[in-house]
């Protein structure tokens, strides 16, 4: 692969998207395929591990500390968390918070969050005749028929 990443993202209060996404080169889409579908198990079967976790409070404290000192950046938090149905002082207790999460309550959060059918997008690049050869896969099975990704 060229790069390759993961993330979760939150959406509105409950729903997550676990995203992984991969620039690949043509003749391996389908190869990259299978070993994002197995990361993808994987991530659900065994969740974050401690070190991820330790990484993900860091990067969030990180984020939160430079947020605060800015007005617009407290009043976008403050307003998400009151349209959450969170009480006024969730900002100023959020540290505490992120400090006393255990891996645990952020796997079981994450298998919650997770649950149900899963979506997913793949975007295969034309080789040069722009996109008049794109193609639409909506099964694993069709990427085979996609003239771009043989």
């Amino acid at each position: 692969t060229y790069a390759a990443a993961a993330q979760v993202v939150p959406l509105i209060a409950e729903p997550l998207i676990f995203s992984l996404h991969s620039m690949v080169a043509h003749d391996r889409a389908i190869e990259a395929l299978a070993t994002m579908r197995k990361e993808h198990q994987k991530f659900l079967a065994d969740g974050l591990s401690e070190n991820e976790l330790d990484s993900e409070r860091q990067r969030l404290r990180t984020e939160f500390n430079e947020g605060i000192r800015r007005p617009p950046a407290v009043a976008n938090l403050l307003r998400g968390a009151l349209f959450e149905g969170h009480p006024a002082d969730f900002i100023e207790t959020f540290p505490d918070r992120l400090a006393a999460l255990t891996l645990v309550e952020v796997n079981a959060g994450l298998k919650k969050g997770l649950a149900g059918n899963s979506v997913g997008t793949v975007i295969v690049a034309p080789k040069g005749d722009g996109f008049s050869g794109f193609c639409v896969i909506k099964a694993v099975e069709a990427v085979k028929t996609c003239p771009n990704t043989r």
